[in-house]
C-alpha cells in the first residue's frame, strides 16, 4: 500500500470516529418537581430551608450519561452543582428522575426567591435547561416559630398548629 493510501485511509478512519463520537443524543427535561421543606434538628432551635429538586430526564444514550446538574438563581448569582455523587437517581414507571433532597444555603438562611433554572449537561457537552420560580411566599419565615413538636410516649405522637405534617425518618 503507497503511502498516499495509508494516510487517506489514516484520515477516513480518524474521521469515522470523530462523527461516531458526534452522534450521541441531547439530553431532555420533561418535568421538573420541587418543594421548600423546613427542617429541624433536634439541637436547634430555629428551623433552616431546604430545597428538594427533582427532574425527569430522558437522554437516548442513558442517563450514565447525564455529567452535570446546575441550578442557578441568576439574580442573586448563586449556583448549586450536582454531579453523580450528589445526587439521587430513581427509575419510576421506566422514567429516570434525578435530583436532590438537599439544596441549601451554605449558612442556612432563607432561600432567594425568584426564578430558578435548571441546566442538565451530558458528557458530550450537550444540554437542555428549563425554569421554575418559587415565590416569596412559598419562603416565608414566619412559621419557623410553630414548629412541630415529636412527643414520643404519649398518644400524640406531633404536636404541631398545621393541619398537614410529615415526619422524615
Amino acid at each position: 500500500m503507497s503511502l498516499i493510501n495509508r494516510i487517506k485511509l489514516l484520515f477516513f478512519t480518524a474521521f469515522s470516529f470523530f462523527l461516531i463520537s458526534c452522534s450521541g443524543s441531547v439530553p431532555e427535561i420533561g418535568q421538573i418537581i420541587w418543594q421548600v421543606n423546613i427542617l429541624q434538628t433536634p439541637s436547634e432551635s430555629r428551623g433552616y430551608q431546604e430545597l428538594s429538586v427533582f427532574i425527569l430526564i430522558e437522554d437516548e444514550d442513558g442517563i450514565g450519561d447525564i455529567d452535570y446538574i446546575y441550578l442557578i438563581h441568576d439574580e442573586s448569582e448563586l449556583f448549586w452543582k450536582l454531579n453523580s455523587n450528589d445526587w439521587t437517581q430513581k427509575v419510576l414507571g421506566g422514567k429516570n428522575w434525578i435530583g436532590s433532597n438537599s439544596i441549601r444555603m451554605s449558612d442556612r438562611s432563607s432561600l432567594p426567591a425568584g426564578n430558578y433554572r435548571l441546566v442538565v449537561i451530558d458528557k458530550a457537552g450537550e444540554r437542555d435547561s428549563r425554569n421554575f420560580n418559587i415565590s416569596k411566599s412559598m419562603l416565608d419565615t414566619k412559621n419557623r416559630e410553630y414548629f412541630p413538636e415529636l412527643l414520643i410516649g404519649s398518644d400524640i405522637i406531633i404536636k404541631s398548629k398545621f393541619s398537614d405534617n410529615t415526619l422524615w425518618i
